[in-house]
């Protein structure tokens, strides 16, 4: 079925022919059908779980262009989604031009559009039914390249921000797919900037905990690196959240409370620091501490 739907959709796809030559000097013959390599380029929102199998994505995906709407200073989302035939594509790389405004000067940089490639995790049966067991889009990986398996899809993720200066009305550019050994496919972007700005700092607090003791024992770091604390933090802000984990669960010092009181000297320069970091990049919201012994009664302090 998977090689039915894939062959069936290729009249709307980039389709891509690649013929195998010879020694150097003699001319290149009609590929067989063996050697035909089709690449099909399609466009999804930033909503759908894109399945790497065909027959398996939740709703279908679209040919033509992608088109989103932003204000400025916001980021809008959506996906690019690449199907390999019956042979896989190799080494793919998806790049995206800079923005045009129609009837204007003004551009939106490359610099200011970022694609990653949509990485997956294989869930296992929980103790309760869940509608699919197996391989989830989930993460979104570094830029590099990507091999896409045989008759499978692989999305990458294109985020642009819209510039706070940006004029409103539409702005024009081009995504192009590549892959080794076979010629490019490209796919119209069309934007829609509406005559708003997003406040720098959000308006609505927010607090994502990132456990700090789960990525120590990731990153194999104890603690955690104020370096990989602020990557995970900057990636909050970068969407507009907050995170609540920005300090220690306790200050230096405060290790023992007796009768809700606690002993020692507490020493807040390194929560001060990590706050002096966060303020300006948008933190509305964060825990400062939960002293021992409160655990089931005490509110955050």
């Amino acid at each position: 079925m998977a090689r039915r739907r894939a062959t069936n959709g290729l009249s709307l796809a980039v389709i891509v022919l690649v013929a195998s030559s010879s020694s150097a000097g003699t001319q290149a013959r009609r590929p067989n059908s063996r050697e035909v390599r089709a690449m099909q380029v399609l466009v999804a929102d930033s909503l759908t779980k894109v399945m790497r199998e065909p027959e398996q994505s939740e709703r279908p995906l679209r040919e033509g262009a992608a088109r989103i709407s932003a204000g400025r200073n916001e980021r809008e989302s959506f996906q690019i989604v690449v199907t390999a035939g019956s042979q896989p594509c190799r080494d793919v790389t998806v790049t995206v031009s800079a923005l045009q405004q129609d009837g204007g000067a003004f551009v939106i940089p490359s610099s200011r559009i970022a694609v990653n490639p949509v990485g997956y995790v294989q869930t296992e049966q929980p103790a309760y039914p869940v509608e699919r067991v197996g391989w989830w889009p989930d993460p979104l990986l570094p830029p590099g390249l990507v091999t896409v398996a045989p008759e499978q899809r692989q999305p990458f993720w294109v985020t642009v921000h819209v510039p706070e200066d940006a004029p409103a009305g539409v702005y024009r550019g081009a995504i192009t797919v590549r892959a080794d050994g076979l010629a490019a496919g490209e796919v119209p972007l069309e934007l829609r900037v509406w005559d708003l700005t997003l406040a720098p700092t959000p308006p609505l607090p927010s607090a994502v905990a990132l456990q700090p003791e789960i990525l120590s024992r990731f990153y194999h770091q104890s603690p955690v690196a104020d370096s990989t604390l602020r990557s995970y933090w900057n990636m909050l802000f970068t969407h507009r959240l907050s995170s609540d984990d920005v300090g220690d669960p306790l200050p230096d010092g405060m290790n023992a409370v007796v009768d809700g009181r606690f002993s020692g000297q507490a020493d807040f320069s390194a929560f001060d620091k990590r706050l002096e970091y966060c303020f300006p990049r948008g933190l509305t919201a964060f825990q400062a501490a939960r002293l021992p012994g409160f655990q089931d009664q005490g509110p955050d302090l």
